[in-house]
């Protein structure tokens, strides 16, 4: 909680949970780049128990409200391993326009995987 408050204290990271009918499902947030401050990665997951019910798609608009009333940004990224199709359809869906492909962008347990970049102008 402390990292939060002071990712927030310092406008770097905003990070929030994903409530579902009063259970926590997941998380969401929008991590500004440092060096480029008009910039916001986006970074979202849903439990697999609660997957094609929409939640992630509301979150990510309620989510881009946040930022539009709170922060000034005219970038919105959505990095997604290309595995990962329900991500791509989610930003796809949401208005992200796919730019390209990150080579071996992400590592998870000594494998490293290719994603595409979307991003959002405003």
């Amino acid at each position: 909680m402390r990292l939060n408050a002071e990712k927030r204290k310092t406008n770097s990271e905003f990070n929030f949970s994903i409530m579902y009918n009063d259970v926590h499902v997941g998380g969401i947030g929008v991590r500004l780049d440092p060096f480029r401050p008009h910039v916001g990665e986006i970074g979202f997951f849903v439990d697999e128990k609660y997957w094609n019910r929409g939640i992630a798609s509301f979150a990510l608009k309620q989510l881009e409200e946040f930022i539009t009333s709170n922060l000034k940004l005219n970038r919105l990224e959505i990095i997604a391993a290309r595995e990962n199709k329900a991500a791509q359809k989610i930003a796809a869906n949401a208005g992200y326009k796919k730019e390209g492909i990150l080579k071996k962008m992400l590592l998870v347990e000594d494998h490293w995987y290719d994603c595409y970049l979307y991003s959002k102008i405003f």
